[in-house]
């Protein structure tokens, strides 16, 4: 954007800048503009100590604010206002010291003679000494506030805030008090007895919960058990800190000042003393003093963990080197392990056998050039629990009624036993389970079974291990296994046309279906023109498809049974299915007149091509269906018509060639002919056929 103006243009834009910027600042600080304003005539009650960020100060009735800076006087008359973020404290002649807090402003009047404090809007904190008195100007009203030694916070909304000592309003109209909670913040971690540290290498984690709503809190340092001054603060918006910037080495007593959303104190946490400390020795937080550390064996007798106690320390310095010594005896006479740990705060002992053993912990640096302290030694005790048998899982499954195939096969469940991965799953013709079928399985609950097979069984569960020891056996449970009886397909109507009206019919093949069964090797299948199969033909098909020969034309019964590998039942009969062979009287079949048969035909090659096909009438017929194909298969078939009377007029263009036309009678109630024998022409345009194209 800036290359598109010319050398001229953009003189006059940086000049312009630079005018903005000074114009800026000169608004922010105007003791360029404005001359240091006169107070020969002005009465001084104190001075300005402190001020962070955005402070301004306005000189008695001037209308100029200009930035206020430490150790600057205030004036009876003066104003002073502070930004967002922003505070000053003032201290006053007399003693008494204010702290003006973000987003205010207050003024140091006189009131007939006395002096008042107006805060116009915003927070100041100030103490009031001793037994004595204080005026201050609020939401336009006088109210005066007397108090011992009390600590106040007070809001241009009209509340004081005590946060210590007593303290009372006269004009209970205009001000409320109000006492922050105490111990409505509960510590979580709170700090530590005594906290070592190196450098402040290692942070302070404090935190707390309150059930109150606070819109900051302050972590607070003090010598003094009364907070009368405060050592170290920070103030955060959570629940929880990691300090790093806290107070030196010495004793101390931490709490959580909370405040509400406008910035006043509200509430506070308990106090908690500490003593921070500059050096130490590792602390031991595992294992516990006289701990028992146990190692499971399982039930095939290995160790279900590795039996190496974890060691672990607290300690100022993470990265430092440490010694770490197990001994049999506490004076580590008889040391089992010496072993150095360069990096993290814990290390895994090497496997240790069953009895009672110390550990200590030290930092191998030097300090000073003198060996640093050992921990605390602990001792603790290392034992390997005897193996015992597994627990037997419960049987949930122990009636199970099952029809299949089914598109899940039957589920086993049993309860987990804690631990396990893989159990045993048995099932038997006999409670005895001498002779079973056995599964593995890693599910741990339940089991499903896909080699099921109709029968009456006994099922029950073991947990198992890697290597193949079992526990306890469960309850046992029955499995009744039924075979769904095959579902037959439907069958389509066969409708034959007799060759002649008196013709019986013949017997015909149809195409049968039905659901396949898991368990059979081969099925019986039956028809029958009864419906209780007195009298029936029946066959045996290897697959769930076959083909039955049909004797007559008439309404048959068929039905469907699994057989198992010697021929013997082993499904019910499915139900009933109906098959119908129809045969039809058909008309008789129309004769073929003219054109003759063979016959050649020449049309001009322009001219519309007339031609009549007609065939003699045939009795009960009221329509005829005519086709004309180039092939006598009737495959492709270049014109169809339905024909109502006994001949046909073709007005379109016939492809040139050889062609073949029939006809076929059709009468009511669906009754047809045969189609005719067809007869063969020869279409020729535009020339006369020679004798080698006949």
């Amino acid at each position: 954007m800036w290359k598109r103006f010319n050398k001229t243009d953009r003189r006059i834009l940086s000049a312009a800048l630079l005018l903005l910027l000074l114009f800026s600042y000169l608004l922010y600080d105007g003791s360029l503009l404005f001359p240091e304003t006169n107070t020969s005539n002005l009465k001084k009650i104190g001075a300005i100590s402190f001020t962070d960020r955005d402070v301004r100060k306005k000189v008695s009735k001037q209308f100029v604010w200009k930035s206020a800076k430490d150790s600057d006087k205030v004036f009876l008359g003066d104003s002073l206002f502070t930004g967002k973020d922003s505070s000053a404290k003032v201290t006053l002649d007399d003693g008494r010291e204010l702290v003006v807090q973000q987003n205010s402003l207050i003024s140091f009047n006189n009131i007939d003679g006395q002096f008042v404090f107006d805060l116009q809007f915003g927070k100041i904190a100030g103490e009031i000494k001793g037994e004595n008195c204080i005026q201050i100007m609020i939401q336009g009203k006088m109210t005066e506030i007397c108090g011992e030694n009390a600590k106040l916070e007070l809001d241009a909304d009209g509340s004081v805030n005590v946060l210590d000592g007593k303290a009372k309003v006269k004009d209970n109209n205009v001000a409320q008090v109000k006492k922050p909670k105490l111990d409505s913040i509960q510590w979580k971690q709170a700090p530590l007895e005594k906290f070592y540290h190196f450098e402040h290498n290692r942070p302070m984690r404090l935190s707390w919960t309150t059930p109150d709503f606070f819109g900051r809190y302050h972590v607070q340092f003090s010598k003094q058990q009364d907070f009368s001054s405060i050592s170290f603060e920070q103030i955060v918006q959570g629940k929880e800190v990691r300090l790093k910037n806290y107070p030196n080495a010495g004793k101390y007593f931490v709490r959580i000042q909370g405040d509400d959303i406008k910035g006043a104190s509200s509430g506070f946490s308990s106090t908690r003393a500490t003593e921070i400390a500059t050096t130490e020795a590792p602390v031991i937080t595992a294992p516990k003093m006289q701990e028992t550390l146990s190692f499971r064996l399982n039930v095939d007798g290995d160790l279900m963990e590795p039996n190496r106690a974890q060691i672990s320390w607290d300690y100022s310095k993470a990265k430092a080197k440490f010694e770490v010594q197990i001994a049999t005896d506490s004076e580590f006479k008889n040391l089992l392990v010496t072993q150095l740990s360069e990096q993290g705060l814990q290390v895994l002992s090497p496997a240790l056998a069953e009895g009672n053993y110390h550990v200590r912990v030290r930092d191998t640096d030097l300090l000073d050039g003198q060996e640093r302290p050992w921990s605390v030694a602990v001792d603790f005790n290392v034992k390997l629990d005897v193996p015992q048998k597994m627990t037997a899982p419960v049987l949930l499954t122990t009636d199970i009624k099952y029809f299949g195939p089914d598109v899940a096969p039957p589920k086993i469940r049993w309860s987990k036993v804690p631990g396990v991965e893989k159990y045993l799953v048995e099932i038997s013709k006999e409670t005895s389970f001498n002779e079973k079928h056995s599964y593995i399985t890693d599910d741990v609950s339940r089991f499903e079974y896909q080699d099921y097979y109709p029968g009456d069984f006994y099922i029950r569960v073991s947990a198992t291990t890697e290597k193949g020891t079992a526990g306890n056996p469960s309850n046992i449970g029955t499995m009744l296994i039924r075979a769904k009886r095959p579902v037959l397909n439907p069958v389509d109507p066969k409708i034959v046309l007799g060759k002649t009206p008196e013709d019986p019919g013949e017997p015909i093949d149809m195409n049968v279906s039905w659901s396949e069964q898991k368990f059979a090797d081969k099925y019986l299948v039956q028809i029958s023109k009864d419906p209780k199969f007195k009298e029936k033909t029946q066959y045996e098909a290897r697959t769930p498809a076959s083909t039955v020969q049909v004797p007559e034309p008439g309404d048959f019964y068929w039905r469907v049974q699994g057989l198992d590998s010697k021929g013997l039942p082993i499904t019910g009969f499915s139900e009933t299915g109906n098959m119908n062979y129809t045969l039809r009287v058909p008309l008789s079949t129309p004769n073929l007149l003219e054109p003759l048969n063979n016959m050649t035909l020449f049309f001009q090659k322009k001219a519309d091509p007339f031609l009549w096909l007609e065939w003699a009438s045939v009795r009960q017929a009221n329509n005829y269906k005519l086709e004309v194909s180039t092939t006598d298969s009737f495959e492709s078939v270049v014109f169809s018509q339905d024909v109502k009377t006994n001949r046909f007029l073709v007005k379109k263009q016939l492809p040139q060639g050889p062609l073949f036309w029939r006809v076929r009678a059709e009468g009511e109630g669906d009754r047809i002919s045969h189609w005719s024998s067809p007869r063969k022409m020869f279409i020729y345009s535009g020339k006369r056929a020679t004798a080698g194209e006949r």
